[in-house]
C-alpha cells in the first residue's frame, strides 16, 4: 500500500520555545488532509536542536493529538544512551514505530551499523525504520547492510533522502523483491513518481506539510493508472522542491510556505539556523504555480 508520510515542522515561538498552541492547529489543518502517517523530530522538525525532553514532549504532543494516524518517531541522537532512553519511551507510550538515521559524526564499522539497528529495534519492540540521509550524515548506507537488516522481523523498512534514483532501483531489487513487505520511502520528493513507478512504497516528505494533497492525488493516479495526470503531478511536485533553493533550511522554507498560505506558523528555526533573506517574489510565484496560493 502506497502511503505518504508528513516530516513534521518543529513550530516555535520568537523566544526559540515550542510553540505547542501553534503546533495543534497545524497538526488539525494536515489531519484534514488524510495523512498516512506522522514522523515526529524530523530533519523538518530540526531534530538536532531539540534536548532529549523536548524530543519526548513533542513526540507526545503529536500522538495525543494524530487521532488514529499513525505516529513514527525519531530515537536518533549522538549519545547513544538517549537513543536507547528514547526507544524506550516509544515503547512504553506505544508509538507506531520507530525511525533512525544511522550514527553521524562518530561513524562505526559495518558490524557497528549493523549492531545499531538491531539494538533499537529489539529495545523498542516496535517496526523499526531505517533512515539514510547520506548528505547529513556523511555516508550512505550500503544495499548488502539493508539487505541483511531487512531479514530481522522488526526492521520494517527504509526512509530514503537522497536523489540518486539508481541507489532506490537497487533496494527496490535486491531487497524488496527477497522481502517484498519491506517498505522503500523517498524523502527527496523529485523522486516519488519514479519511486512508485519503480516498486516502492511511497514516501516521508517534508513538502507534504504544505503539499499533502499534491501527493495524495499523485497516489490516486498512481493507483489508477492514470498516467497523464501522474505526469503532470510529478511536473508539480519537482517545481514545488525549488523552494528548498531559496532558503537555506527544509524547515525554514516549509515554514514561509505556510505563512503564505495564510497558516500562521512562526518562522523562527532553532540556531545555528537562520531566517535568512530570500526572494519573496520568486518563493510566492512557486507556490502560486502549483496552486498553494
Amino acid at each position: 500500500m502506497i502511503k505518504n508520510i508528513v516530516a513534521l515542522i518543529t513550530p516555535f515561538r520568537s523566544d526559540g520555545s515550542i510553540d505547542y498552541e501553534g503546533y495543534g492547529e497545524f497538526l488539525k489543518f494536515l489531519l484534514r488532509k488524510n495523512p498516512d502517517g506522522l514522523f515526529a523530530n524530523a530533519t523538518t522538525g530540526e531534530f538536532t536542536n531539540l534536548t532529549l525532553e523536548e524530543k519526548k514532549e513533542i513526540a507526545t504532543f503529536v500522538k495525543e493529538n494524530s487521532g488514529t494516524t499513525p505516529v513514527y518517531v525519531n530515537v536518533n541522537s549522538t549519545v547513544f544512551n538517549e537513543t536507547i532512553e528514547l526507544c524506550k519511551f516509544a515503547n512504553l507510550s506505544n508509538f507506531y514505530a520507530i525511525v533512525s538515521p544511522p550514527p553521524f559524526f562518530l561513524v562505526p564499522s559495518q558490524k557497528g551499523l549493523y549492531d545499531y539497528f538491531i539494538r533499537i529495534a529489539e529495545t523498542s519492540g516496535l517496526p523499526t525504520y531505517i533512515y539514510n540521509i547520506p548528505a547529513l550524515t556523511g555516508y550512505s548506507l550500503s544495499i548488502e547492510l539493508i539487505r541483511e537488516l531487512s531479514k530481522h522481523p522488526l526492521i520494517k523498512g527504509i526512509k530514503v533522502t537522497y536523489d540518486n534514483m539508481g541507489y532506490l532501483v537497487r533496494l527496490v531489487n535486491e531487497v524488496k523483491s527477497e522481502r517484498s513487505d519491506f517498505e522503500i520511502f523517498t524523502g527527496t520528493e523529485q523522486l516519488y513518481v519514479p519511486l512508485l513507478l519503480t516498486g516502492g512504497d511511497g514516501g516521508v516528505m517534508a513538502l507534504a506539510n504544505i503539499a499533502l494533497d499534491i501527493f495524495n492525488r499523485a497516489k490516486v493516479a498512481f493507483e489508477n493508472g492514470n498516467l497523464n495526470e501522474l505526469l503532470e503531478l510529478h511536473r508539480s511536485i519537482t517545481k514545488l522542491t525549488y523552494i528548498y533553493n531559496l532558503t537555506t533550511s527544509f524547515g525554514y522554507a516549509i515554514k514561509l510556505a505556510l505563512g503564505f498560505m495564510g497558516i500562521h506558523i512562526n518562522r523562527y528555526v532553532r540556531r545555528p539556523l537562520q531566517e535568512d533573506p530570500f526572494n519573496e517574489e520568486e518563493f510566492k510565484k512557486i507556490l502560486e504555480g502549483v496552486g498553494l496560493i
